[in-house]
């Protein structure tokens, strides 16, 4: 079976791993912006010299990136130009992501609170999440709904924030790797569902490196909030399992399942939102807008949903509540 320590060293060693690749990128990218773009306002993709065999103009199909709209039109009729680009800043991508999954945490951490209430159910006491949160709320009160409110507030902002701020940069960085200097190509390879997952992999990594310690916390307030006299980001709460348990060992204990678990369903959000997003502005010819964030959302949620069913991450889940 092998040392477990070794497996564990080797698993920390490729979370690691991927983790730097997205932060470089986005380094990367900053540097790169810095010195080809000095209006941070308006992006403009160089012009592709045109190929002799083919003298007309290459026609490419809308993409979009990021949260924010960004999205490329058809191409300007001068031979092989692209055409401008809406430069969306990494604070804004970084804002617009922490604000939004910080409200969605607000509205879904009662759901969120009752499946872990399921997971820790060895007697199988509820028979579905509305019992387990009936029974949560008769026995302990209906702010426990809500615990670790301020941890989960923390841990999701954090979580979907680094996320969105690194894709666009790693997806730059893969796309630049794979089809070199060319711009038109470049746009190719960022069409691929296969292109769009190797870039979600490290940024899901990333974002549990910065978020982890957080949802420890959360975590241990869902399972049983009434043991703990402050909040969950208070310092004392913090300096307490410092104290008792060690850095690593307690904020970031289930570190290793809480990477695969996100990688599996954080990549299906990242690339379910953009083919969705993409299959909206160019099947059904819909302007970038809110209406399309929001139908774009829908396929992530149900991409996550998919991967999420599967066994392996649910087992995933199970042992990182267990080791919270």
């Amino acid at each position: 079976m092998g040392n477990p320590v070794t497996y564990t060293i080797a698993g920390v060693a490729a979370a690691t791993t991927l983790a730097a690749t997205a932060a470089v990128a986005v380094i990367e990218d900053e540097e790169s912006s810095s010195t080809t773009a000095p209006n941070h306002s308006i992006a403009t993709l160089p012009s592709p010299t045109p190929l002799t065999r083919d003298p007309s103009p290459v026609v490419l199909t809308r993409r979009t990136t990021n949260a924010s709209p960004r999205t490329i039109q058809e191409p300007s009729t001068t031979k092989g130009a692209l055409p401008r680009v809406e430069h969306v800043s990494k604070f804004a991508a970084f804002t617009s992501g922490f604000l939004g999954a910080a409200l969605a945490e607000v509205v879904t951490l009662p759901l969120d609170t009752g499946k872990v209430r399921m997971q820790l159910d060895a007697k199988s006491t509820f028979t579905s999440p509305v019992h387990a949160l009936k029974h949560i709320v008769k026995h302990e009160g209906l702010s426990v709904l809500w615990g670790g409110l301020p941890a989960g507030f923390l841990r999701a902002g954090m979580m979907y924030s680094v996320r969105l701020t690194a894709y666009d940069p790693m997806l730059n960085k893969v796309a630049r790797n794979i089809g070199g200097s060319d711009p038109v190509e470049q746009e190719r390879v960022k069409s691929r569902v296969s292109t769009k997952l190797l870039t979600a992999i490290p940024c899901s990594a990333l974002s549990v490196c910065f978020a982890n310690p957080a949802d420890v916390l959360k975590v241990r307030f869902q399972k049983n909030s009434a043991s703990y006299t402050k909040s969950s980001i208070h310092p004392k709460t913090i300096s307490d399992i410092v104290m008792r348990e060690g850095f690593f060992k307690g904020l970031y204990s289930g570190f290793l399942p809480n990477v695969s678990r996100n990688c599996a369903v954080g990549g299906a959000e990242l690339v379910g939102y953009y083919q969705s997003k993409e299959m909206l502005l160019n099947e059904f010819d819909m302007e970038d807008s809110t209406p399309v964030h929001v139908m774009a959302s829908f396929g992530a949620a149900m991409s996550a949903m998919l991967i999420g069913k599967c066994w392996v991450v649910v087992v995933v889940g199970r042992i990182l509540v267990a080791w919270c």
